[in-house]
């Protein structure tokens, strides 16, 4: 994790990539739109456990709205490589505003649980990733740009702080809506923030065809020519037939480990959301709940900024390998300090640990593009993403059955 600071007197690398054209507009309404990715699996789990009084249902549909999301995320990145983000992603984000209004109606009308499955496993068929979209726009915005790839780690990296913004403030807002309003209020919300911030993010002009083509000459091969403009102006990531890499990207050499690696990662934090809930709800400190849970998300934000203002050099595997081993030991004081109810405790080691969690995500996205080709760079991102959903859905449904049969 070590890296030389930037040069005196030279521009932020935050400055310098919101020189690129439409960088503040896709990246700002990128955030909003995936907002609610920080608040649908706590949303459910409080607002079924108060509807249906156990914490296995909120546990198990969580995991069946993960695990719809995570087989289907795969398959809509081809198609956004494939055919263009705007086509694909438009008619996505009006099924999911539906889903979401669909989701509270039937929650706050106490339907039959069958009926609530159907509609989180809609949810979850209906979601794409968001991130996956923005950061393929950020490497082709810079190849358009010039083809400065040095920035990208800095891209990434405001990324995945916007990500901990959204999970700094997502479970706030959840637990202030579900106990101080409606416990079906953030469904509402989340239907208002993706349809807004989608329609915004897919009707934006997009980057010029040529792009794409020197983003696949940057990262394949410096002196392959740059072939004709592009007729799609309106699609950023639309791609030929013929240049559309056939292979999927999850196969490609180093994918597989990478993934598994986001599978274990994912689980934990969402083993830890669901017996935070619980824990806090034991000790009668509900209003607590959002600002504890925001707290590793407020390390990982920091973390995210030191991470993205200077170069990284080195063995990214061995960098990988060393932040997972810090947030492993945070997650064991975490573990002890939940034994004596210390919540000053547990905020400290998840604000420090936090730290990691970011440059994680980072340098994992940042390993993708290294590994797949630019053709395929969003199913690549993707993959990933799909990774920490399926490991999303095994730390609820696992965790979920933890506070009803041995307590919080």
């Amino acid at each position: 994790m070590t890296g030389a600071p930037s040069s005196a007197g030279a521009p932020s690398p935050y400055v310098r990539i919101f020189t690129l054209p439409g960088a503040l507009e896709f990246s700002s309404s990128a955030a909003v739109t995936r907002m609610p990715m920080a608040m649908v699996s706590l949303g459910m789990v409080l607002t079924l456990n108060h509807i249906y009084g156990d914490w296995t249902t909120p546990g198990f549909m969580t995991a069946a709205y993960v695990l719809a999301s995570a087989a289907v995320t795969p398959v809509y990145a081809r198609l956004f490589d494939r055919y263009g983000q705007r086509t694909v992603g438009l008619p996505l984000i009006i099924f999911q505003a539906v889903g979401f209004v669909s989701f509270a109606l039937c929650a706050q009308a106490h339907v039959s649980l069958v009926f609530l499955y159907a509609l989180a496993i809609f949810l979850g068929l209906t979601s794409f990733s968001v991130g996956a979209l923005v950061r393929t726009r950020w490497a082709r915005a810079m190849a358009d740009g010039g083809g400065d790839e040095s920035l990208l780690d800095t891209a990434y990296s405001l990324e995945s702080a916007i990500d901990e913004i959204a999970f700094i403030f997502g479970p706030i807002l959840v637990a202030s809506l579900a106990t101080a309003a409606s416990p079906v209020l953030p469904f509402y919300v989340c239907a208002f923030l993706e349809g807004i911030g989608g329609l915004i993010f897919f009707c934006l002009p997009s980057a010029h065809g040529r792009a794409i083509h020197t983003l696949t000459s940057i990262n394949l091969s410096a002196d392959q020519p740059v072939e004709g403009e592009s007729k799609q102006e309106n699609d950023l990531s639309s791609v030929s037939q013929t240049d559309h890499a056939k292979r999927l990207a999850f196969l490609y050499p180093g994918m597989i480990i990478l993934c598994l690696i986001f599978v274990f990662f994912n689980a934990s934090f969402s083993a830890f959301d669901v017996t935070m809930t619980a824990l806090m709800r034991s000790m009668g400190k509900d209003s607590l709940l959002g600002l504890q849970l925001a707290l590793f998300a407020v390390g990982s934000c920091i973390g995210a900024l030191i991470f993205g203002s200077r170069p990284h050099r080195g063995n990214p595997w061995r960098r990988l390998i060393i932040l997972m081993t810090y947030l492993a030991a945070g997650f064991l004081l975490i573990a002890l300090f939940s034994q004596m109810h210390s919540l000053v405790a547990i905020g400290v080691v998840e604000l420090v640990s936090g730290l990691s969690i970011a440059p994680l995500f980072a340098t994992g996205n940042l390993m993708v593009k290294q590994i797949v080709p630019a053709s395929s760079l969003t199913e690549g991102l993707s993959w990933l993403s799909t990774a920490g959903t399926i490991g999303s859905a095994l730390g609820s449904a696992f965790s979920g059955r933890i506070p009803d049969s041995w307590g919080a």
